[in-house]
């Protein structure tokens, strides 16, 4: 098998089979590659974007309800798609306490950042009362 060059294309024969090949070459992949870079940062800047909403709801629970959030913030879970509509959700789990001696964790489902559900132990939220 040898190498045989014409212009800046390198061309492969094989000996055994008389076979002629041209590698494969990433020209044609680069703009695919690039728009895929471009879809990861916007994804990523979308996701800091969500992870800020999801913070900002369950320190406002938290403070409405008496209880402290432990590490300041929310940690992503993962990512799913509802069943009930064509739209991908994310999950953020976080910890709370009531007294500063206890832990607890609680979970929040955002899709965008419009909240699908937030999971707290219903004993420790404060009383709600009905006017």
């Amino acid at each position: 098998m040898y190498q045989q060059t014409r212009g800046k294309a390198i061309t492969r024969y094989d000996c055994r089979t008389g076979e002629i090949t041209k590698p494969m070459t990433l020209s044609g992949s680069i703009p695919w590659l690039i728009l895929g870079l471009a879809a990861l940062v916007v994804l990523l800047v979308r996701g800091r974007g969500y992870h800020e909403s999801a913070n900002r709801v369950v320190r406002d629970c938290c403070s409405q309800n008496g209880l402290q959030l432990l590490d300041g913030t929310v940690a992503f879970r993962g990512l799913s798609v509802l069943p009930q509509r064509p739209c991908i959700t994310r999950t953020y789990r976080f910890e709370y306490s009531r007294d500063g001696t206890d832990r607890h964790m609680g979970l929040i489902t955002l899709t965008g950042n419009e909240v699908i559900s937030l999971l707290i132990n219903p004993d420790h939220l404060a009383a709600q009362t009905v006017h």
